[in-house]
């Protein structure tokens, strides 16, 4: 898509426009580099300020710019941003303005890392950030385009490059211009990260299967806890066994990451409309019992969320509500031959 095409966020425009303005006018201070590199098209600087983030210490310190961004952010919002009981964001027309502003930022700074070619810790760091961000921020366009990249691309070229380096320093005794610190392995979250890839690829195909079985079948380890719970997840999913899929999130391990949590609390909310289909047709009447039964196969954690679910149900004709002590809602079913 062109710049001009592209959706900008209004904070970010109008931040643009008046950055725009000052030098138009020669007023006030003049824009720094960081500023001008922040700006939000491609298009709108000069060739030089396009090319600039090509050298590897102005993207290091883009970088140190973004995360200011980021450390602002966090003194005033909580980070990471809370999700709602049904999956939706919980983030404020403003927070995700904000978060979005950076997730343009970082945008930026990965273009001019793949078009310097560069490969260590600091690239894969930035394609991380980026895809925590745009999780965050439920955008599955950006989450495609890091991970396009990120797995398994970058992440081979960077053990490759991390081997490369410590064979020339064992052969030879040269020193890396760029060490590694502490020895630190640079894909650490490698697991982690190529998770979330795949959760996304069912999450943003369902109800198929197709592209997320063939790139599971070429990254996951059979051996792996995290690609174990991967592949019982999209088998939950495929054989629409969601009151074992529904348990299975609402009891997470304390190894689980927030990121593939996340993950799972999207798909489970993807799969809502076939577990509410089915209970509409199993069931005449539905109660929010003290077991929390009617919580747990909707994959809700909290009964007031399973509240707001059934009024919706409700405005739409589905279910009445009962005058009774525990809610109670009766199923509308549908008159033969019609839907």
């Amino acid at each position: 898509m062109s710049a001009r095409g592209r959706y900008i966020p209004p904070a970010l425009r109008q931040r643009t426009e008046e950055y725009r303005r000052r030098e138009r006018a020669g007023m006030g201070k003049p824009l720094d580099r960081m500023e001008r590199l922040a700006m939000i098209s491609r298009s709108g600087g000069s060739d030089d300020d396009n090319d600039t983030l090509k050298d590897f210490k102005i993207q290091e310190d883009f970088q140190e710019y973004i995360d200011k961004h980021i450390s602002a952010y966090q003194a005033a919002n909580a980070f990471p941003p809370p999700l709602n009981d049904d999956g939706t964001s919980s983030l404020s027309p403003s927070q995700l303005e904000t978060l979005t502003n950076i997730l343009i930022m970082l945008r930026k700074l990965r273009e001019g890392i793949l078009a310097s070619q560069r490969v260590d810790r600091f690239a894969v760091e930035a394609y991380e950030m980026s895809a925590r961000l745009a999780v965050y921020c439920q955008e599955d366009k950006a989450l495609s385009s890091v991970f396009g990249h990120l797995v398994p691309d970058l992440y081979d070229e960077a053990d490759e490059a991390m081997l490369t380096t410590g064979l020339l320093y064992l052969t030879t005794g040269t020193t890396p211009a760029a060490p590694n610190p502490n020895g630190a392995l640079v894909t650490s979250n490698r697991d982690e990260f190529t998770a979330v890839y795949l959760l996304h690829l069912l999450h943003t195909a369902y109800p198929s299967q197709q592209d997320f079985l063939s790139r599971l079948k070429d990254l996951s380890p059979p051996t792996s806890a995290t690609f174990q719970l991967v592949a019982v997840t999209a088998a939950y999913v495929r054989r629409g066994n969601f009151w074992a899929l529904s348990q299975l999130v609402l009891r997470p391990s304390p190894i689980r990451s927030d990121l593939v949590q996340r993950m799972l609390i999207v798909i489970l909310a993807k799969t809502r409309s076939r577990t509410w289909a089915t209970l509409k047709a199993a069931y005449m009447q539905l109660q929010l019992d003290r077991g929390n039964w009617l919580c747990s196969v909707l994959g809700f954690e909290k009964a007031a969320t399973v509240e707001v679910f059934m009024k919706e149900r409700a405005k739409q004709g589905e279910v009445v509500k009962k005058d009774a002590t525990v809610p109670t809602w009766t199923i509308q079913k549908a008159a033969k031959g019609k839907s």
